[in-house]
């Protein structure tokens, strides 16, 4: 799973005078898909283009990018939406649907000095109930 895609990810915007510098490497701690805990490298770069500012988080051979302008958009399965918030914050909704479970993820990723912080939270819903929900804050350090 692209783990800061969906943090990160959990990444939208509105204007680029509106959203955080978030451009660098950024080590983090994540699990494999076999619950193994490693340590990944993700690459952030970041432009604006008529005030819309754009994020491209690259792990290994992965790229995934967001447009910060508060619009829905598909990647791969999920729709994201992306935004930014008081020039502090990258917001992102990501939501799915298999065999009838809604998942929904919504992040808010900030800088802090030198760590990249994303508070997440993960719902999953049956038949408009939740039967599943997490939070999760994520500490990444600045390379």
């Amino acid at each position: 799973m692209f783990k800061l895609g969906l943090i990160i990810l959990s990444i939208t915007a509105a204007k680029a005078i509106a959203c955080p510098n978030l451009q660098g490497k950024f080590l983090c701690n994540e699990q494999d898909e076999n619950g193994n805990n490693i340590q990944v490298v993700y690459n952030v770069e970041q432009n604006s283009n008529n005030g819309i500012t754009t994020y491209k988080l690259t792990k290994n051979d992965e790229v995934l990018t967001l447009i910060a302008d508060g619009q829905e958009r598909m990647q791969n399965e999920f729709k994201v939406k992306g935004s930014c918030d008081s020039n502090k914050y990258l917001n992102i909704t990501t939501t799915g649907s298999d065999s009838g479970y809604i998942y929904t993820s919504n992040s808010q990723t900030s800088l802090s000095g030198s760590q990249l912080i994303t508070n997440s939270v993960l719902e999953v819903t049956q038949n408009n109930s939740v039967i599943y929900k997490t939070q999760d804050t994520s500490i990444c350090q600045k390379l």
